[in-house]
């Protein structure tokens, strides 16, 4: 009938920013009553609540305890491996509690959108299952990529143009599900609302970027082998140092790219 999550003495900003989100994507489809809390609380929760410790085990106390208590294997590069976690549910007096454990900081991010596809929302509680024990990682490095509206969908369809809201909202569903790269444009600032918000999550940020894609004298000009234009050749020196300038001016300006 309600939702606990608890984080680490030690969580970071990403730990404390994914239990935020779960609180937020369980509120919005119902009114259950979802706290969070540190894992100094004494206050013992209801047997109707369902408590949900959640972060990196080398943050948290608590959970290493619990670790320890029920001899679970510690969660490792290896195994599961990478942006991997553990999602278990243990005992606790009538009712439960549920490790939600990352490897590191994208793991507690996924471990989150595991819980929500397993919880049954309804309207004034939730259904969980009562023997649950998922150990599982990503199967590769990069995922997810692209994210936005068409020009179709915009143009022709005539959808409502997202707000930043929406766009927040359809990135952190695509994180949910296990995205972990988003691409970005060129010459994104440090201070633009997307940027910070992958940043505040620990999403990766990629960039496409032609790096002899350009224009110039016939001299210097290159040609894929399908005959398509609109490249410089770097092994004429006067194109190579065009192709350099242009890439200086590029991202000087430019945030940080992963």
């Amino acid at each position: 009938k309600s939702v606990l999550i608890q984080t680490g003495g030690q969580a970071g900003e990403t730990e404390r920013n994914v239990a935020a989100l779960l609180a937020e994507r369980i509120s919005e489809l119902s009114h259950i009553p979802v706290r969070i809390e540190g894992e100094a609380a004494t206050a013992a929760p209801p047997a109707t609540e369902l408590v949900i410790l959640l972060g990196i085990s080398d943050h948290y106390a608590a959970m290493r305890a619990q670790f320890d208590a029920h001899r679970i294997p510690p969660l490792t590069a290896l195994a599961p491996g990478p942006e991997g976690f553990l999602l278990q549910t243990i005992p606790r007096g009538n009712g439960f509690l549920v490790l939600a454990a990352g490897v590191d900081a994208r793991g507690v991010l996924y471990a989150a959108g595991e819980i929500l596809r397993r919880t049954v929302i309804r309207e004034s509680r939730g259904e969980f299952p009562a023997n649950l024990s998922v150990r599982t990682a990503p199967a590769f490095e990069i995922r997810g990529t692209q994210f936005g509206q068409s020009s179709v969908a915009l143009n022709r369809a005539k959808v409502r143009p997202w707000t930043e809201k929406d766009r927040r909202h359809a990135i952190l569903d695509f994180a949910l599900a296990g995205l972990n790269t988003v691409e970005i444009g060129d010459g994104i600032r440090a201070d633009d609302p997307t940027y910070r918000l992958l940043q505040s999550f620990g999403l990766k940020t990629m960039l496409h970027y032609g790096p002899n894609v350009g224009e110039g004298p016939p001299e210097w000009r290159a040609a894929e082998s399908i005959g398509r234009p609109g490249y410089l050749c770097p092994s004429v020196p006067a194109a190579r140092e065009a192709l350099l300038r242009r890439c200086d001016e590029r991202f000087r300006e430019s945030a940080p790219v992963d």
